[in-house]
């Protein structure tokens, strides 16, 4: 007599399988389960980063805490090493003014002494050269534009002959001209000799008249001082020149 059922199991391709013996019939039930496995590791995919992950990162390149991404250069070693051992263009630009302005002190008579003990600039030379060239008696090389406006010229005539002189000597003195001591000297004797009187002026436009004085040129202060020295400045522009 069968029994009503009996349970045998087997294994077969990584299954395990019942068999069931039900009048007279033999059935096979598979046990539930997954399905066999690989036997070899799976390939592996590439993670995806958190979006915290991917949100550091970022700032970190907005920071820059990480390291730049190298730009391939694609030129000839030798275009590369001309490039370094040319002059900087700055250079070639200040060496070629430098020889110009020489050649403009050699041929100018009038911006011998440049920029102390010049003449004045040259209008020509604004307008692209002056006809006359050598024999021009201004200066032909750049000025920064330094003079007394109309204000300042007014406070100057309110001066004194004395007051002027104590005014300019001591921008003089500060220019340090070659030469210029014995000059300098007669213009403080003469200042002694002067009578000095109480200067009507306000304290504040003094003070704007020394601030234009300190920007002018030793022959414009020697001008404006009421010395009357050309014989002395050409002097001195011929030491300055190197002649003296």
């Amino acid at each position: 007599v069968w029994p009503k059922c009996s349970h045998f199991t087997r294994q077969e391709q990584g299954h395990m399988a019942q068999l069931c013996y039900e009048n007279t019939f033999i059935t096979v039930k598979d046990a539930i389960g997954s399905e066999a496995r690989a036997r070899s590791s799976p390939v592996r995919t590439l993670r995806r980063s958190s979006p915290e992950a991917f949100y550091v990162a970022s700032l970190q390149r907005a920071m820059g805490l990480t390291p730049p991404i190298p730009v391939p250069t694609h030129e000839p070693a030798a275009v590369r090493e001309a490039e370094a051992e040319a002059p900087p263009a700055s250079e070639d630009v200040a060496a070629a003014s430098e020889a110009e302005a020489e050649k403009e002190v050699a041929v100018t008579s009038g911006s011998l002494g440049h920029p102390e003990l010049c003449f004045k600039p040259c209008l020509f030379m604004t307008k692209g050269g002056c006809p006359k060239g050598g024999e021009c008696k201004f200066c032909h090389l750049p000025h920064q534009p330094a003079k007394l406006n109309s204000r300042m010229r007014e406070t100057l005539n309110g001066l004194c002959q004395a007051e002027i002189l104590a005014l300019v000597l001591p921008y003089l003195r500060a220019k340090n001209v070659t030469g210029a001591d014995r000059l300098l000297a007669e213009m403080e004797s003469r200042l002694a000799a002067l009578p000095r009187a109480g200067c009507a002026v306000p304290p504040s436009r003094i003070s704007q008249l020394n601030r234009a004085l300190r920007r002018l040129s030793f022959r414009q202060l020697i001008l404006l001082s009421g010395t009357r020295a050309p014989a002395e400045l050409e002097r001195l522009q011929g030491l300055a020149a190197g002649r003296g």
